[in-house]
């Protein structure tokens, strides 16, 4: 005998980065070069080497994602990430990072982490180093993971390789570098609402004010686009006063973007480039760029519901699983509309376009 009907009850707060009615002539002109020179096979960068390929192409992705360049040439990149064959950290988390998605990639990842330093090296057995466990670490974030344990731990790892200058290097002891402390400086800002991260934040932030070049760039011998573009994507997501360093920044990058709208013809600078004008323009908060969070209850009992599937598409396509309280989190979503559909066994699927309270889904056990 069926028992009597249930309800879920979903409550949504729902922030989403404003909407972009007009974008810049440098970003215009930035995307339609990027556009015009893919790969007829979907990426950017040499068409003989996928490892070549795959630094520019999944950046290009990540900026066009971000800027709502969702057309043919995201799709076909997309279809061309999602075919090749990768095997290394750093590749493992490029595509997770791109792709917004867990897919076989994470079980890889997750088996690569050395259980002595809680970190990861370059694949299995490797030397653990600090680029590619920051690149695990924001491959973790963008699937959303609430694995807690390997996230403190790897953490922990970055934090007690910080120099005392502040930066970091590839590995403990080395020599920091701008590129490495603004990857990590970055990472950390992600979880700084979970882990109390502020003073290592704000050390790194001091490394790299310090170390801005005379030009507004950054870059160790003379300034480059790449190590200018993620230093500004540090600075500006840091909460400190950097509105100087980073407005010099963003002078540097304009002034060396060429009359084809690229950085030096380059699609993994021009990407970069093209993300940093794009966040001096509609800056994200904290450093989110649009979130998506519930809860999902028993109506009649109270009590909140694990293991609801909630499938989020739009601009970002994820899908993810309530945990033990019921809460469900997306973070770093491109602004635009979106539709959430919500299933559990011996329940109505509930799907909606609204944003706010939702109705409830029915129960016929």
């Amino acid at each position: 005998m069926k028992k009597a009907l249930l309800s879920i009850l979903v409550l949504l707060s729902i922030i989403v980065s404003q909407s972009v009615s007009s974008q810049t002539v440098e970003i215009d002109n930035g995307i339609n070069f990027l556009l015009t020179s893919q790969d007829p096979e979907g990426s950017w960068g040499d068409l003989n080497s996928s490892t070549d390929s795959l630094p520019a192409t999944t950046e290009v992705i990540k900026t066009l994602t971000l800027l709502g360049e969702t057309g043919t040439g995201h799709q076909n990149a997309i279809t061309w990430l999602s075919g090749q064959s990768l095997s290394t950290t750093d590749q493992l988390a490029s595509r997770i990072i791109a792709l917004s998605s867990p897919g076989p990639d994470l079980d890889v990842l997750l088996s690569y982490i050395d259980e002595l330093y809680s970190a990861w090296g370059g694949i299995d057995g490797y030397d653990v180093n600090n680029v590619d466990t920051v690149l695990g670490l924001q491959a973790l974030k963008a699937v959303n993971s609430t694995d807690w344990n390997i996230i403190g731990s790897a953490i922990g790892y970055l934090l007690n390789t910080q120099n005392t200058d502040g930066g970091w290097g590839l590995t403990k002891g080395l020599e920091s570098n701008i590129y490495v402390t603004s990857l990590i400086s970055i990472s950390l800002q992600h979880f700084s609402h979970i882990f109390s991260l502020t003073n290592p934040i704000s050390q790194a932030t001091d490394y790299l004010l310090n170390h801005q070049n005379s030009d507004g760039g950054f870059g160790e011998s003379s300034s480059t686009v790449f190590e200018t573009a993620v230093a500004f994507e540090a600075l500006l997501a840091s909460g400190s006063d950097t509105d100087a360093a980073c407005n010099s920044a963003i002078n540097y990058l304009q002034s060396n973007q060429a009359v084809n709208g690229s950085w030096n013809d380059d699609p993994y600078s021009t990407a970069l480039a093209l993300r940093a004008l794009y966040l001096d323009e509609y800056p994200p908060v904290n450093p989110v760029l649009g979130t998506i969070t519930g809860s999902v209850v028993d109506k009649q009992t109270g009590l909140p519901l694990s293991g609801v599937t909630v499938s989020l598409t739009g601009p970002n396509n994820r899908t993810l699983d309530t945990e033990a309280d019921g809460v469900f989190v997306f973070n770093y979503l491109a602004s635009g509309s979106y539709h959430l559909e919500f299933t559990l066994d011996g329940y109505a699927s509930l799907s909606t376009n609204r944003m706010g309270s939702f109705g409830s889904m029915c129960s016929t056990r």
